[in-house]
C-alpha cells in the first residue's frame, strides 16, 4: 500500500495520521457524498490530497484544511492542476464560522478522512456552527460508527448528539488495511444528512445535561433525576439512559431548567 505515498513521508502521531491509500475507498467516499458541479465542498484533513483530488474533479470548489504545515506543499504539488482547490493550513477544530463565510456563502458539504481521535469534537463544532452542512460525509472508527447510530434500547450519548444534527447511517465498514501506517482497529463510512435544529434549547447546556444521564449507564435514571419530574415527563424511573429517545431527553431537559 505504501507504494502510493511519496517518498519519505513519515507520519505523526500527534496529529493521528494514518494516510488512505486504498482508491476504493476514496471512490466510495466520493460516491456518498453525491457531488454536483454546484457544491462546495469543506475537507477536514486533506492530508496527501488523495481525496482531494477526487474531490476536485465532481464539486465546483474544495477547501482542503490541514493542520500539518510540513504536508501543504505536497498538497499544493499535488492539487497543482486543479484550479478549485484552496488549501488552507489550518486545524479546522479552530476555524471559526466567520471566518469560513468569507470562502463560502452558500451551504457546504464536509467530507474527510478525519484522524479517529477528532470525531467527537468535530461532531460537537458543528453543533453550533452556522452555517451547517447540508451534508457529512467522515471516514471514522468502526467503533465510534456504531456509537454514532444507535437507537434505543441501545442509544449512546453520542447517538443523541448527532441527532441534534441529523439522521446519520454506516455507508460501510473499512478494513485496517485501507490506510498507512495501519491502525489498530477498523473504520466506516458514515453519511449524515443535516436538518435543521427541531428543537429550539440551549446545545451547550443541554449537552452538559446529557453527558451527566449517561454517566454510570448501568443505573436507573431514578438514581440521577427526581423520581416524580421523571414521571412527569413521562419517563419510567426505572429506566436507563440508553432507553430514551432524544425527544425525551429534551423533554426532561426543558421541564427540569423551566
Amino acid at each position: 500500500m505504501d507504494r502510493y505515498l511519496p517518498s519519505g513521508l513519515k507520519p505523526k502521531k500527534r496529529f493521528g495520521q494514518n494516510f488512505l491509500v486504498d482508491a476504493r475507498v476514496v471512490a466510495d467516499l466520493v460516491a456518498t457524498a453525491n457531488l454536483k458541479r454546484s457544491d462546495v465542498v469543506v475537507e477536514v484533513g486533506a492530508g496527501t490530497g488523495v481525496l482531494t483530488k477526487e474531490l476536485a474533479k465532481k464539486a465546483g470548489k474544495v477547501i482542503a484544511f490541514e493542520i500539518d504545515r510540513d504536508l501543504i506543499s505536497l498538497l499544493k504539488k499535488e492539487l497543482a492542476g486543479f484550479s478549485n482547490v484552496e488549501t488552507i493550513n489550518k486545524d479546522f477544530l479552530k476555524v471559526r464560522p466567520q471566518q469560513l463565510n468569507h470562502l463560502t456563502v452558500q451551504p457546504f458539504k464536509l467530507v474527510g478522512s478525519i484522524p479517529y481521535q477528532i470525531t467527537s469534537p468535530l461532531i460537537h463544532k458543528l453543533l453550533t456552527f452556522k452555517p451547517r452542512p447540508s451534508l457529512v460525509v467522515l471516514l471514522i472508527q468502526k467503533e465510534v460508527a456504531e456509537k454514532i447510530t444507535a437507537k434505543p434500547p441501545k442509544a449512546t450519548y453520542l447517538s443523541n448528539i448527532v441527532k441534534l444534527l441529523g439522521e446519520a447511517e454506516i455507508v460501510r465498514f473499512i478494513s485496517k488495511t485501507a490506510f498507512w501506517p495501519v491502525p489498530e482497529v477498523d473504520g466506516a463510512i458514515i453519511k449524515l444528512k443535516v436538518q435543521n435544529l427541531k428543537f429550539k434549547i440551549d446545545v451547550e447546556n443541554f449537552q452538559k445535561f446529557l453527558h451527566k444521564g449517561f454517566q454510570n449507564p448501568r443505573k436507573m435514571l431514578r438514581n440521577k433525576f427526581d423520581p416524580e419530574v421523571l414521571k412527569k415527563v413521562g419517563i419510567d424511573p426505572t429506566q436507563r439512559a440508553q432507553e430514551l429517545t432524544l425527544a425525551r431527553w429534551i423533554h426532561l431537559f426543558c421541564e427540569l431548567i423551566s
